[in-house]
């Protein structure tokens, strides 16, 4: 099953291959900011088992672009840079897990943070495998029964 730590890592590594100059941050930073940068978080939205076998997970990675001065155009250059850069499938463990969908808005208490949300979403195999011994034999004894 894929967890939300590879798909940050995978998600951080597309972003850093575009961006290579630029540090990412995540929620575990306390200090202040080296900037421009971004900040990146995974928000999951739902795990849902289908079967006893499948399980189904949407994942939004937020990235949000933290400028000294608001740039207009360096933001949407980085959203067409990121649009490109993700695609329609990211490979995670050698799977091609689907991009739902990549939106954009600007947040912060200024309204002055620009914030680009993917979304993703794939089906999992969690059977285990079996740990059984396979069936060696089967004696099958058969009564019938007639009124005559």
């Amino acid at each position: 099953m894929i967890e939300a730590i590879t798909v940050k890592a995978a998600c951080n590594g597309i972003l850093r291959s575009i961006y290579p100059d630029m540090k990412i941050y995540g929620p575990d930073t306390t200090e202040a900011l080296e900037r421009p940068a971004f900040y990146t978080e995974l928000v999951p939205y739902f795990i849902e088992h289908e079967t006893i076998n499948l399980v189904k997970q949407r994942m939004g990675f937020k990235i949000s672009l933290m400028e000294d001065v608001t740039s207009e155009e360096f933001e949407l250059t980085a959203l067409a840079a990121i649009r490109k850069a993700f695609g329609l499938k990211i490979p995670i463990e050698g799977r091609k897990i689907t991009v739902d969908g990549i939106e954009f808005e600007y947040t912060g208490s200024k309204n002055d943070v620009f914030q680009i949300t993917i979304t993703f979403e794939w089906i999992d195999t969690i059977a285990e495998a079996d740990t059984h011994d396979p069936i060696g034999e089967i004696h099958i004894r058969e009564t019938l029964n007639n009124d005559n």
